[in-house]
């Protein structure tokens, strides 16, 4: 499914002022935090909240940190460990 995703980049040398620079785009993905962590991928500077919206309306935000987990895991830096009883 397509999805828009929308974040901002909040830059860290702020002057006093912050200056939100948002970034947009359209994302494949088969989840709404898919989409998020890919566009994460394309855009690593983004440095807060995730927004994504569906062709169905549906939206859903997303704190940057969850999406960077998602992320993590669609590159393989991360993985699920099955437990084994002992």
């Amino acid at each position: 499914m397509r999805y828009k995703v929308q974040a901002n980049i909040i830059p860290d040398d702020s002057d006093g002022l912050v200056h939100i620079k948002p970034l947009t785009g359209w994302v494949d993905a088969d989840s709404h935090l898919e989409a998020a962590a890919l566009f994460k991928l394309d855009n690593p500077e983004v440095n807060c909240t995730v927004w994504v919206v569906d062709e169905d309306y549906q939206m859903g935000t997303y704190p940057i940190d969850h999406v960077e987990l998602r992320a993590d895991f669609i590159v393989g830096t991360r993985w699920f460990e099955e437990k084994q009883n002992s």
